[in-house]
């Protein structure tokens, strides 16, 4: 009787943890809003609802195809920047509500061991997630949808339901931004492996095709928005320009990049050279000032690389043996989570076109950060024994070599919010002191 006394005393001091910890998520939501929000749209985000399939199926038309389809059946006239901006915070305010449920679906499938450090990792993946889509350049931005998207499909795959509606949502994302391809599918890619790789029979045939059905719906779609879908730019860019003034909010402006990129189909690397100096200069600062991460992220990965040879005894294989092994096993019907933890290695990688290419570096920060955190908490949720020892062995090593270990949760809010060409204002403010000291030096 006394046991169960203790036991129940346990529960209800957990369930009191659990409260608080929904509460103050909540309230720190609430906070970053408040804090970041700049209640402005600009003529880049405004300039995405003036492209739709009426003029054929164009690169980035998903949008403005919906946007069209809600004026016409609305009784209210939606082609306005106030209407923009409405439908545009409407949207991100969803988007925190299903963020909120992607983290419950991960909490409901924990057991109560992992769900502490899963509370860390919730605060930390929040830590950006929660800034990221107020300020003016990212408020709007094509990524919102994309997410809003991306986080239902992960509910799916995480909970085993449906799945098949997987094939839809990555269509419809790929119809908003061919960059999804790059970007945020490796969410829904990597997920999809580890469900394949550690299931057997027909259930690996079932994530197997799954995964295949996703991989060509993107490559398809892909191709033909690069190259296939800008037959007709010269007949419509004038339309498709006085249509993007209309919605800007002094009713002049348009993102003339982006219409020439998607519309007429032209290469913009050398008219985005000055935002790519941007990048030249602020992205090795960043990396320097945020390298406690990235060492992190290298330990945890040798740790579980390790970890995973060890239960195999498999040594220090080269690569070629270890992929021979690997596949008699996936001819012989077997379990690989090693497989599945080198898939989640690399799929971060993924962004690396996008960074050679492009110059939202913010953003593929963002992407990258998120990528390999969300990640992490969905194995833990679908019982990845391994991923959970290594965040636990993670975050003892912080505790050994700190005296406040949350001052790994608490230092990135100084980087807060993220943007898009800059990644931070404080680590572009600091790039630029250090260009000043070399000007100062060198006398240039």
């Amino acid at each position: 009787m006394k046991h169960g006394c203790i036991y129940g005393k346990k529960m209800r001091a957990e369930d009191r943890k659990e409260k608080t910890f929904w509460s103050l998520l909540l309230l720190l939501a609430a906070a970053n809003f408040f804090r970041f929000f700049e209640k402005t749209i600009t003529e880049y985000n405004t300039t995405l609802f003036a492209m739709s399939y009426r003029y054929g199926f164009i690169s980035r038309g998903m949008l403005g195809t919906v946007w069209a389809g809600l004026d016409r059946l609305l009784p209210w006239d939606l082609m306005t920047y106030r209407a923009v901006y409405i439908f545009t915070l409407i949207v991100t305010l969803l988007l925190y509500v299903v963020m909120f449920l992607f983290f419950y679906a991960l909490f409901a499938l924990c057991g109560r061991e992992e769900r502490r450090n899963m509370r860390y990792l919730c605060v930390f993946a929040a830590t950006f997630l929660f800034s990221m889509f107020l300020t003016d350049e990212v408020f709007g931005r094509l990524d919102l949808y994309l997410y809003l998207l991306t986080f239902l499909a992960m509910i799916l795959l995480l909970k085993g339901k449906a799945e098949i509606l997987v094939l839809p949502v990555v269509a419809l994302c790929m119809c908003f931004h061919q960059g999804y391809l790059l970007t945020n599918a490796n969410l829904l890619a990597v997920l999809l492996l580890y469900r394949m790789f550690l299931s057997t029979g027909e259930q690996r045939r079932r994530y197997r095709n799954l995964l295949a059905a996703v991989l060509l719906i993107m490559a398809g779609l892909f191709i033909y928005f690069e190259f296939f879908s800008h037959a007709a730019g010269t007949q419509i860019y004038d339309e498709v320009v006085a249509a993007a003034k209309a919605l800007s909010e002094d009713g002049k402006s348009y993102n003339k990049s982006i219409v020439n990129h998607e519309i007429l189909g032209n290469d913009v690397f050398e008219e985005e050279m000055r935002m790519h100096r941007i990048n030249y200069q602020e992205f090795p600062v960043f990396l320097l000032l945020f390298l406690p991460y990235p060492v992190m992220a290298f330990r945890f990965f040798q740790g579980l690389f390790r970890s995973d040879s060890k239960k195999r005894g498999e040594g220090k294989k080269r690569l070629l043996e270890r992929a021979a092994m690997w596949a008699g096993r996936w001819k012989r019907d077997e379990e690989m989570p090693e497989a599945a933890h080198l898939c989640f290695f690399l799929g971060g990688l993924t962004v690396l076109p996008q960074m050679i290419l492009k110059v939202d570096y913010g953003r593929y920060v963002f992407m990258t950060f998120t990528y390999y955190i969300l990640t992490a908490m969905c194995f833990i949720a679908m019982g990845d024994k391994a991923v959970a020892a290594q965040i636990e062995n993670s975050k003892q090593r912080i505790r050994s070599a700190t005296p406040f270990p949350l001052a790994v949760l608490l230092y990135p809010m100084f980087f807060m919010p993220l943007h898009d060409v800059v990644i931070s204002g404080a680590a572009y403010r600091v790039s630029t002191w250090f260009v000043s000291l070399f000007q100062l030096v060198t006398g240039s």
